[in-house]
């Protein structure tokens, strides 16, 4: 820590526990990998960072899913969405991804129905979110960012096969949105023309240029 000054020592040391964990699940060490994300999580609540806590949280969430651990799963994946709306507000793609892992964790428990309304959630706010993102990117970087964005849709289609015809077509309708999501806000770029009132065109040109800076930052 002393090589890297600037750099919050608890901040890091978060970082590093998180990425050892992330490297023992990777080497199957089950165990391991549960007592480093538990150490992570303990650093980021004494130092008051809830970002990295909930963040922590949806890792020991996730983890504990993939054990088959469903009851704690559940728990800990709530308590990251819960922080990560509170903090970020139900559109951001965070509480996509930790939603999208709950509905994980309902199909695994049988409960299709709760599973498919939580994975049609995550996913219309992941592409709400990639839209208002992809336009202000390059075409390479708007199809690289839709190809890692949170996404609940495989498990809609899963679930869906256990549902009425009613969820089905909700699904599909979401298959065809997300299909043509990318090319769809690249060719609105075209279309886009400047008011002709100058002032508001200073207004739309900062607007714009923020925007972007947006994008870029997320990515």
């Amino acid at each position: 820590f002393d090589l890297l000054p600037g750099l919050d020592e608890k901040w890091l040391e978060a970082q590093v526990l998180t990425g050892l964990g992330e490297v023992s699940e990777l080497m199957d060490r089950g165990e391991l990998a549960l007592q480093y994300f538990n150490d992570a999580l303990k650093v980021s609540r004494a130092s008051g960072d809830r970002v990295r806590a909930a963040r922590g949280l949806f890792s020991l969430g996730s983890l504990a899913a993939r054990q088959g651990r469903l009851s704690p799963a559940r728990s800990a994946l709530n308590e990251a969405l819960s922080e990560y709306q509170a903090l970020f507000g139900a559109g951001h793609p965070m509480a996509a991804e930790a939603k999208a892992a709950l509905a994980g964790v309902d199909f695994s428990s049988g409960r299709a129905g709760a599973a498919l309304s939580a994975a049609l959630q995550a996913e219309a706010t992941s592409l709400d979110h990639l839209r208002f993102t992809v336009r202000y990117l390059p075409e390479r970087q708007a199809l690289s960012f839709a190809s890692k964005r949170p996404r609940g849709l495989d498990l809609a289609l899963s679930a869906a096969s256990m549902r009425p015809p009613s969820d089905v077509s909700r699904v599909y309708d979401l298959v065809i949105q997300s299909r043509g999501v990318v090319l769809d806000e690249l060719a609105a770029r075209s279309r886009l023309t400047g008011p002709a009132d100058p002032k508001l065109a200073d207004l739309q040109m900062r607007t714009n240029r923020a925007r972007q800076r947006f994008a870029n930052l997320l990515v």
